[in-house]
Formats: C-alpha cells, sequence, structure tokens
C-alpha cells in the first residue's frame, strides 16, 4: 500500500457516512453481524440514508467460514423485501464478541463478495487491542490486507482510527485504505468538511514514526487489557454471572439474566 490508497479524515464515523454514500443510494443495505455496534445505524443512515442489514449467526461459529451461508440467506431475505445489499461490514476483531476473525474465514467472505459482486469493508479500528490470543485458543489479529486477496481489489475496502488502540478519543483521525481510484475520489469530494485538525495530524504523525514508542505502548496496553480481562473473569464465575470465554480484544460480553 501507498499514501495515494490512503484517505484520512476526521474520526472513522465521519468515514463511514462518507464510505456509505459513494457506494450506495439511499435505501439500499449494508449488511453486518449480529450484536453490532449500534451507531452504525446513525453512522451510515442519519445522512446516506442507507440500512444496516443483520446477518443472525451462531455464537459459536459465527467466525467459521461457513458464517457466510448465513450472510447469504440474509442477502436473499433482504432482496426479497426490496432492500438491495451493497457492502458487507465487518469488525475484525468483532465489536461487541472480541474475538478476531481468522484467515480462513476471510478468505471465505472475499469469495462470497466476488460472487456478488458487492463490496467488503473490514473495520479494524481495534487491530491491536488483541491479547494471550495462544492461551485462550482464539486466533491473533489477521487483516485482510496482510495475504494475496480472493476478490476484486477495487471491492475491498479497510476502514481504521486511532482512538480505540491509542486510548486517545481527542485525536480525530479515521483512515480509509483502498486499491479502489474511484472510491478514493468519490470520498474525497464529500470530505470537505471532514478533515481532521493539523494538531490531530501533527500529534498522530509523531506516535507513527516513532516506531520503538509504538510499539511499546501497544504492548503495554494488550498486557493491561488481558490482566483486566483476567481480573473481572476470575470474579464472575463465583457470583454466577455466566460470560463469554475465549475472547481475545477487550470487551467482555456477560449474561446477568440468571445471576443471583
Amino acid at each position: 500500500m501507498s499514501g495515494e490508497q490512503i484517505k484520512i479524515t476526521g474520526t472513522a464515523t465521519a468515514l463511514h457516512e462518507a464510505f456509505g454514500s459513494s457506494i450506495a443510494d439511499p435505501g439500499q443495505g449494508i449488511m453486518t453481524s449480529r450484536p453490532y455496534y449500534g451507531r452504525f445505524e446513525l453512522d451510515f443512515g442519519l445522512k446516506a440514508g442507507l440500512k444496516m442489514v443483520a446477518a443472525d449467526t451462531p455464537l459459536g461459529t459465527c467466525l467459521q467460514p461457513d458464517v457466510v451461508d448465513a450472510f447469504e440467506q440474509t442477502s436473499q431475505k433482504a432482496k426479497a423485501g426490496s432492500i438491495e445489499i451493497r457492502a458487507v461490514l465487518i469488525i475484525n476483531p468483532q465489536n461487541r464478541l472480541r474475538r478476531c476473525c481468522p484467515e480462513d474465514t476471510l478468505i471465505a467472505f472475499m469469495c462470497f463478495h466476488q460472487k456478488h459482486h458487492i463490496h467488503l469493508s473490514s473495520d479494524d479500528i481495534y487491530a491491536f487491542s488483541g491479547f494471550d490470543p495462544t492461551e485462550r485458543g482464539t486466533h491473533p489479529f489477521t487483516s485482510v490486507l496482510w495475504f494475496e486477496p480472493q476478490i476484486d481489489e477495487s471491492l475491498l475496502h479497510v476502514t481504521y482510527g486511532m482512538v480505540k488502540n491509542y486510548a486517545v478519543p481527542g485525536l480525530r483521525i479515521g483512515a480509509l485504505i483502498t486499491h479502489s481510484k474511484p472510491l478514493l475520489k468519490a470520498v474525497k469530494s464529500v470530505t470537505r468538511f471532514r478533515n481532521p485538525s493539523g494538531p490531530s495530524v501533527a500529534i498522530a504523525s509523531a506516535t507513527l514514526y516513532d516506531r520503538t514508542w509504538m510499539r511499546s505502548f501497544i504492548t503495554l496496553s494488550r498486557e493491561r487489557v488481558g490482566e483486566a480481562y483476567t481480573y473481572f473473569s476470575e470474579r464472575l464465575s463465583p457470583m454466577g454471572v455466566t460470560y463469554l470465554s475465549r475472547v481475545n480484544a477487550g470487551f467482555l460480553c456477560l449474561s446477568i439474566s440468571q445471576s443471583g
């Protein structure tokens, strides 16, 4: 990848809106798996007028390659309801379940998108928040950009922001990474008022160029997130609270419906 294939905006949220309006018309759909970050409905729907279409996937197998079968069924149902799916949004690690998508599943998604000739967008905003992948029987983070794509590259896109991995909610930086020149041109045309501030760009640049500090910070962050997971998970079971185990990237999903 080169700088010419990256468009920087002020926040990933603004980028989602610009991306959605560039690839679809009002009333068309963006498909993702449930559960998902609820604000996506605002990101893609508020101005672009797009509909979020959720594929219901089994919790235990939602990141297995055959999960694309659920997306196929959901796509057909949406079509029957007069909603044309223009893109699938995957969140890696999955936002809410906090599990990373394995490479074979990413390849399965690419093949699905190539078959239907629709866009595949991977939201990698939590890319470096993974911890202890081998100890918990989970998969380490793998980006769709790290291996030979099984899809027309003009349909494959990644969105990223610095807010989560670097714990800087005030640093308004979002990035679209894509080989599609038409998409980059379209996004640039609607992001005139969504550009990042000069101070944000300066801070982000200084952070990314200092590789020694960056690697040290990411390592420390992963350690502390892992420690927090261990601390809470060890205390939930004695209280009768069930939780989603085998996660390795942040959130801890729990159920208090049957707890004492």
